[in-house]
């Protein structure tokens, strides 16, 4: 299961790589090419063959979590309750992209 630092970088990637893939108004549209945050967190971890929701129900499994894309999305990125609220319902898609990609930039050593 892919988390934390590692996350946001994945995340990030797939966000600069494919801009469309990004849209914060939804969680993972029905063929998983476009999602949020919390939705491209799911993403990331989905196994060859699952659907964003198979994906979602598995994490949520061995998360002991309810299959909830803002909670198995907070828990992967290691967002507190406020955190995921704010990022997840009250953030753009340009401010969240930026967001992201602060996040993924924090693991970086610099000499």
């Amino acid at each position: 299961m892919i988390t934390g630092i590692e996350l946001w970088k994945k995340i990030d990637e797939r966000i600069t790589s494919d801009p469309d893939s990004f849209n914060m108004n939804i969680w993972v549209n029905e063929c998983g090419t476009s999602a949020c945050v919390a939705g491209h967190a799911v993403l990331v971890n989905s196994l060859p063959g699952e659907s964003p929701t198979q994906t979602l129900e598995r994490l949520a499994g061995e998360l002991d979590l309810v299959p909830d894309y803002n909670q198995v999305g907070a828990t992967l990125l290691g967002l507190s309750f406020w955190q995921a609220e704010g990022l997840f319902y009250h953030t753009r898609s340009e401010e969240a992209a930026a967001y992201v990609a602060r996040k993924a930039r924090e693991g970086e050593t610099h000499a």
